[in-house]
């Protein structure tokens, strides 16, 4: 594992873990996250519900559904959120893609998370496009 990439992640994640609902362990972000890419400031607001990396409670031993992927994983999880009006589905993907890799995470287990996630994240896209209407 890698080194956080500070100028992209300037803040400490502060999290309440709520447990396992639905069957998904969920978090709740208790002070604002800020991540800048590209020039783009991305702010994760205090409150916000994440479920971290989704990946299924078999591979969470591997994965996690929190570790050193997870503050690309809560962006990814934002851009699936009504807050989101900028990033197509593929672009949100992209941006996850590129955020493990200045969380630090290594380019094996970075591919895998991320091949793990467009394929299952597609189905979730069209509720939120059916819900929030962008």
């Amino acid at each position: 594992m890698g080194e956080l990439n500070k100028n992209v992640f300037p803040d400490t994640i502060q999290l309440e873990d709520l447990g396992i609902i639905k069957g998904t362990r969920k978090f709740r972000l208790l002070k604002d996250f800020r991540c800048k890419y590209k020039g783009k400031l991305l702010t994760v607001q205090k409150g916000f519900i994440t479920d971290g990396i989704s990946a299924p409670k078999f591979a969470w031993p591997i994965i996690g559904p929190y570790g050193s992927a997870f503050p690309a994983a809560l962006i990814h999880d934002w851009c699936f959120s009504p807050f989101n009006k900028e990033y197509s589905w593929k672009e949100t993907n992209w941006l996850f893609l590129e955020l493990m890799k200045e969380a630090g995470v290594g380019f094996t287990m970075r591919w895998t998370i991320y091949s793990a996630v467009v394929v299952g994240s597609y189905p979730l896209w069209l509720k939120r496009i059916e819900s929030y209407g962008n």
